[in-house]
């Protein structure tokens, strides 16, 4: 049964005596990822799994999710028995009273260290009675709160075993659950037992075993190493939801109450959302009052304090914008303009089509809601579409302290289940609410009769598109195609089938305990990795000093098994895939290249008719020129309508188009150019003061990556991992041409510096590798042929030295080069 969410005290028995403070091997991950081995005490390894305990009541925030710390085996004794009962509980101290835990708890708990005195000796049973007595105490009536224990021993201390009986029927009454966390205790389940484990050690361990958890009704006993793992195993939280009370109606209550029905029920959720745990900005604030806890309390010191960024929302409008070259070169960057206004100065607006409506707070009427359920229509269940399914799942009961609710709700539910009927129920949440809409079906299970309930969508939320059929082409006369390139032929639809088939995972998974298969996924198995794994993260931190030293451990791998398919499965699948590829005449696409759109404004109202030309719109640097200004021209015309947008696309194709709206071109332009509707960018008529042409960077030729002006540029900016051997390629080729066709060494640092970027992009390409060899060997041949210019060029390369070299085996684990040879190429 489900607990209530929150309304539990966990009280946490830990053994320090001075046996945990013997030290351990375990295994960790380096900086960088790489596995170590350190040392650690028992208790500091046990402590790990009381932390994550604590922090997930710290995640959960609830304020009646409580717990305490009692540790046996201290030098001193401090609990409520030995007050009223001087030295019958010797060595048992309450370290942290019951409370909502707090990170300031973790810190207590990550301090507590092993008694040094060996003498000093603390028996576990008197620590779980004062743990009993102290919960208890605090409780004291209140039955429906929740009662945990957590007992954390290595078991090496011997233990008073007279009258324990008393001890866990008291535990039997007031139903607390208990684990026994043992500290290298014997393991069924993966095999461990400890070699050379004392005598002591046997003889506790085998009574919690065997004697003390049996005899409890809700208890269980677990090694330490079993309760870490468990604790990164991530798991959905069950908790019981809250009854909430609401009306469910049938008919108009209010205009015709003799021909409806209203009944009182109770609804609670089936499901919840989870979302990620939302992450708090800090920073450092110097000279501001910290708040620092101690054990007299809150004091306030003057510290550099990291304390949580607050929010705050500041409305700004945009006015403008400031900077950037005034011939519109797109390298200098715009700043845009805004300006701070108050909340106040703003009004809310709708929008209507592209324009916006502003509308005053309480200018529109809120639609009057009552709260309940109210049911619209009985349906088929065979229509509800499960897609429509958008919300949490609600149960809805019937009052349970009302008989005639149970007998009015349980024969509705009857007969929906007999006819096979869902309802369309409108439903709101308080009075003056907004409404949501929602579909219910009906359950019966075990003598209980009641209603499922999940969000659907409202009529207009819901999208239809409609498509051409696949299979049933017509030409321009009506006439039915049987063949054309986009009707599938049968032996591409026999293929196709096959590998859908070859890719099922019904029967992918694991085998149950009679040899069948089972399904490979199933959604109860599987789990969110955001949530999850920034949990796991914010407890990792919460309990690592140095995240440097120790970094983030890997997931679980619970949470990571979807995240590849099977390999059978892939295997199976390989073989229908090639006959798919063949049948299909599949081929990889080329690299497409990204091309940048700019919108660029014109204003027809301004210059006269001689001054607009085309060559003056077109420019001639990388942005258009503004068209002459005339005030006169503007005057006569009188007001003119917004400029139109032109779109100019300067991508890397042979020629570039740029659309002119013909309505915003004066008449002179219309007479001289009437059929004129693109303009061709490669020759276009040079401006007045045009860019010289050192200053403009022509584009590539058609398929290609890099231009002859700035092939650097170009290659950092058109070349990625889907089209890296091209661009190697073509770089190589770009830096032959550079060579030679500098004049003297005007471009020779131009070239190494391509030769650089070339490299680097080689070494992180696998194929990559062979081809900056090859392309070096290449070059160095061509700069030694006497029919090459500025053959001095492979001197300016050995002045560079190793960096530029062939990649050896040492820095491309794919290359045949030794770091010897490659050395040597180098100073030949």
């Amino acid at each position: 049964m489900p607990e209530r969410a929150g309304y539990t005290v966990t009280m946490f028995v830990i053994d320090v005596n001075s046996s945990m403070g013997q030290t351990r091997a375990v295994e960790a991950l380096g900086p960088n990822g790489e596995p170590y081995t350190k040392e650690i005490t028992h208790l500091e390894w046990a402590l790990q799994f009381v932390m994550m305990k604590v922090q997930e009541m710290i995640f959960n925030g609830r304020k009646t999710d409580k717990c305490g710390v009692i540790l046996y085996g201290t030098p001193g004794t401090k609990n409520i028995l030995n007050d009223e009962h001087a030295n019958e509980y010797p060595n048992v101290t309450e370290f942290i009273p019951i409370i909502q835990p707090t990170p300031s708890t973790l810190s207590k708990i990550a301090s507590i260290r092993a008694s040094e005195d060996s003498t000093t000796s603390g028996d576990s049973i008197d620590g779980i009675i004062v743990a009993i007595q102290t919960q208890g105490q605090f409780l004291g009536t209140k039955k429906t709160w929740t009662r945990k224990m957590v007992v954390v021993t290595d078991g090496e201390t011997p233990m008073e075993l007279d009258d324990w009986e008393a001890t866990t029927q008291k535990m039997n009454e007031l139903e607390i659950g208990t684990a026994i966390i043992g500290v290298d205790f014997d393991d069924e389940d993966s095999g461990f037992v400890e070699e050379n484990k004392s005598r002591t050690k046997q003889i506790n361990e085998k009574f919690f075993r065997n004697e003390f958890v049996p005899s409890l009704n809700r208890g269980i006993i677990g090694t330490c190493a079993a309760a870490l793992q468990d604790c990164n195993l991530p798991e959905p939280k069950f908790t019981k939801s809250v009854l909430m009370q609401t009306v469910l109606r049938i008919g108009d209550t209010e205009g015709r109450p003799e021909d409806s029905i209203e009944i009182s029920v109770k609804t609670s959720k089936c499901t919840a959302l989870v979302r990620p745990v939302s992450l708090k900005k800090f920073g450092r604030r110097e000279g501001i009052q910290a708040d620092v806890e101690t054990e007299g309390g809150m004091t306030m010191v003057n510290a550099n304090a990291v304390v949580p960024l607050t929010r705050r929302t500041e409305y700004l409008i945009e006015r403008g914008e400031e900077g950037g070259d005034e011939d519109g070169d797109e390298d200098e960057e715009k700043e845009k303009i805004y300006e701070k206004v108050e909340k106040e100065q703003l009004v809310k607006a709708f929008k209507y089509g592209a324009t916006w409506v502003p509308s005053e707070e309480d200018a529109w009427e809120k639609l009057h809601t009552v709260k309940g359920i109210d049911v619209l229509q009985f349906f088929d269940a065979s229509k509800w579409h499960r897609e429509y399914s958008i919300g949490e799942v609600q149960f809805i009961f019937a009052d349970p302290n009302s008989a005639r609710a149970q007998v009015s709700l349980s024969s509705i539910v009857q007969a929906m289940y007999i006819k096979g009927a869902y309802a369309i129920v409108r439903w709101v949440s308080g009075d003056g609410r907004d409404v949501k809409m929602g579909v219910v079906a009906p359950r019966t299970e075990e003598g209980l009769d009641y209603l499922v309930s999940v969000q659907m969508p409202f009529a207009e939320d819901v999208r239809k598109y409609t498509f051409p059929s696949l299979d049933n082409l017509k030409n321009r006369l009506g006439e039915t195609l049987t063949k054309h390139p986009n009707i599938p032929t049968d032996d591409m639809m026999s293929a196709m089938d096959a590998f859908v088939d070859s890719m099922d995972l019904t029967h992918a998974g694991d085998k149950d305990e009679e040899g069948n298969r089972l399904p490979w996924f199933t959604p109860l198995d599987s789990f969110n990795p955001a949530v999850h794994r920034v949990k796991q993260a914010l407890f990792h931190g919460a309990i690592t000093s140095d995240i440097a030293k120790n970094p983030l451990p890997p997931p679980h791998p619970e949470l990571t098994k979807y995240f590849e398919p099977p390999s059978k499965v892939l295997r199976r699948s390989k073989k229908a895939l090639e006959q798919c590829k063949q049948v299909f005449g599949a081929r990889q696409a080329p690299p497409k290249v990204a091309t940048k759109r700019k919108k660029v404004d014109l204003d027809a109202t301004e210059g006269t008719d001689d001054e607009f030309s085309l060559s003056d719109l077109m420019g001639a640097g990388p942005g258009p020129s503004k068209v002459p200004k005339n005030s006169a021209s503007q005057s006569q015309s009188g007001p003119q309508s917004q400029p139109e947008a032109m779109d100019v696309d300067s991508g890397t194709e042979d020629e570039d188009y740029v659309k002119i709206d013909m309505t915003s071109v004066p008449k002179s332009v219309k007479a001289e150019s009437p059929k004129v509707s693109k303009i061709s960018k490669k020759t276009p008529t040079p401006p007045p003061q045009a860019a010289s042409p050192m200053e403009i960077d022509p584009p590539a030729q058609s398929g290609k990556l890099i231009g002859n002006a700035f092939p650097l540029k170009d290659f950092n900016k058109n070349v990625n991992a889907a089209n890296m051997a091209q661009g190697l390629d073509e770089l190589g080729i770009m830096i032959v041409e550079i060579v030679r066709d500098s004049f003297s060494t005007q471009r020779f640092q131009e070239a190494i510096d391509c030769m650089k970027a070339m490299r680097k992009a080689a070494l992180e390409d696998e194929d990559g590798v062979e081809q900056w060899n090859e392309f070096l060997r290449n070059l160095k041949t061509t700069c030694r042929s006497k029919a090459f210019k500025n053959g001095d060029f492979w001197d300016h390369i050995k002045k560079v030295g190793r960096t530029l070299s062939l990649i050896s085996e040492k820095e491309g684990a794919v290359s045949d080069i030794s770091e010897a040879a490659a050395v040597k190429f180098m100073k030949d």
